[in-house]
């Protein structure tokens, strides 16, 4: 007798309706694995036949057999809520684990950031096993909003909500209509601000210095004094927004 029959002869005589559940999850792994042969593949699908069969046999005498049924439905519920506080245990282990980690990465900035590097070089102390290296963000400086209601009104938005008719008939019209319609708030217009503050100063043309009569002097001509329109920054400035700090971040390695 093969073990799988020895098996499902001996779940005839104690009538484990839950093992029977059980081979006949690892019957059906087996006929999914990846790469069996045809000869395994056989004996897996035979196999997954055989366990189908028996728990058809059992649930056939279901009138007979209600304690034990009930006995494998409530332990397969117990097993689920158990799952399932696995879970909110593993998930809260991980917000924790996470936590612990941002506070790593944040004191390694600190104390790195204190140090004194040298120009050009990378920001890099060194173990046996292997480096920190503290990096600047990459890509844009993001946009920060500082008072919406200084922001220009040609980079910010609005949206209008009116009737298609209303609508058509304002296209068409060449004059001012008085026309019904829901103005949502104005709301800044991040890609906007961001174009403009790339752009150069319009006083000092970019070069951030000025001399005392306010004319522009050149990229790395002896200053008079920084131009107050941009602060020395060389890029124009926008009412009620500026770019965040580039900031930076330590890597493992």
């Amino acid at each position: 007798m093969s073990e799988l029959n020895l098996s499902l002869y001996k779940l005839a005589e104690g009538g484990d309706l839950l093992e029977l559940f059980e081979m006949r999850a690892e019957a059906e792994a087996a006929c999914s694995a990846i790469g069996i042969q045809d000869e395994a593949l056989d004996d897996a699908m035979h196999n997954l036949a055989v366990v189908n069969e028996a728990i058809d046999t059992y649930m056939v005498a279901l009138p007979a057999k209600v304690d034990g049924v009930r006995a494998v439905w409530k332990r397969i519920e117990v097993l689920i809520q158990e799952a399932a506080d696995e879970v909110k245990f593993q998930s809260r282990r991980g917000q924790h684990l996470k936590a612990d980690l941002d506070r790593l990465k944040d004191y390694c900035q600190r104390c790195m950031e204190l140090i004194e590097w040298k120009p050009g070089k990378p920001r890099k102390l060194e173990g046996r096993s292997g480096y920190l290296l503290l990096k600047a963000n990459g890509g844009r400086p993001a946009v920060e909003v500082t008072d919406e209601s200084l922001v220009p009104g040609e980079m910010a938005t609005v949206s209008i909500r009116m009737l298609a008719s209303e609508w058509n008939r304002l296209r068409s019209s060449a004059v001012s209509l008085d026309v019904v319609c829901e103005v949502g708030p104005r709301v800044p217009s991040l890609s906007l601000i961001a174009e403009a503050l790339s752009q150069p100063c319009p006083r000092c043309e970019g070069s951030g210095h000025v001399d005392f009569c306010g004319t522009p002097l050149p990229d790395g001509s002896s200053a008079l004094s920084d131009c107050s329109e941009c602060a020395g920054s060389g890029r124009r400035s926008v009412a009620g927004a500026r770019l965040k700090p580039q900031g930076a971040h330590v890597e493992c390695k």
